[in-house]
């Protein structure tokens, strides 16, 4: 069982494609890093995982809990299990 599924994550802005069709899982204890040249997406990325920005397709799943775009609950669930804490730290700046 996989801790966090990132399944088909597109985002599109009306001048370009940010994310086209991104797919990963993060099992309990791993540790994942999101790398890219600046503009590439890794912060839309991010912000689509922590349910700041809604994804135009696409789904993210923590913890076998599905989510589609924004979502405070998702960020409770987070919070309360401890982990993800690269994500959290980046929930705290932009709140």
């Amino acid at each position: 069982m996989a801790l966090l599924e990132v399944q088909h994550i597109s985002k599109q802005y009306p001048d370009r494609t940010i994310i086209d069709d991104i797919s990963f899982q993060q099992e309990l204890l791993q540790k994942v890093a999101i790398t890219g040249e600046s503009g590439a997406g890794k912060s839309t990325l991010l912000k689509i995982i922590s349910g700041h920005v809604a994804p135009d397709s696409g789904v993210t799943i923590f913890s076998e809990k599905e989510y589609v775009g924004l979502r405070n609950s998702y960020i409770r669930d987070i919070k309360r299990l401890r982990i993800c804490r690269s994500i959290m730290n980046y929930l705290i700046t932009i709140m």
